[in-house]
């Protein structure tokens, strides 16, 4: 991620001059290095103008700046890991489940060998907590959490 002090030249986007640019542009081409660009809110909590940042797969070139920020550079940039890569299935290792054993406990990150990003988790995490109701409450007929099931899987 790039991020940057003022906004996207309007005209790199077929906008006239002075024409504000969207809040959000996402690039759906896969040949584009660029992911997206975005309005990133204003910086350390201040109502100073907003910073702009610019999502891509590798650093991105000056040329790709100077066509979407002419004469800025950027302010900062880092790898932000928010893409995921995924793998078919004979790439990846074995797959976990989320209930581990038969007495309660259960792995969030289950799903992570096969896609790992933050709404990934957070599906993950839910799943346990519903696995760790119905373990709670003896309603594991519910679930695949049976100790059969869990025995099976392993």
């Amino acid at each position: 991620a790039s991020f940057f002090s003022e906004a996207p030249d309007p005209q790199a986007f077929g906008l006239e001059p002075g024409t504000s640019c969207p809040g959000t542009v996402l690039f759906l081409d896969t040949a584009d290095v660029l992911n997206s660009i975005g309005e990133h809110g204003p910086v350390n909590g201040t109502e100073e103008p907003t910073a702009w940042k610019l999502f891509s797969q590798d650093v991105p070139s000056r040329e790709i700046v100077d066509k979407f920020f002419p004469g800025q550079a950027p302010t900062s940039t880092c790898d932000w890991h928010a893409y995921p890569d995924y793998m078919d299935a004979s790439q990846r290792s074995r797959v976990i489940p989320f209930a581990v054993d038969g007495d309660g406990l259960f792995y969030c990150n289950a799903m992570e060998s096969v896609a790992s990003c933050m709404e990934v988790v957070a599906v993950g995490a839910k799943n346990c907590v519903l696995l760790a109701e119905h373990y709670v409450h003896g309603t594991s007929e519910l679930t695949d959490a049976s100790p059969e099931a869990v025995a099976q899987a392993l």
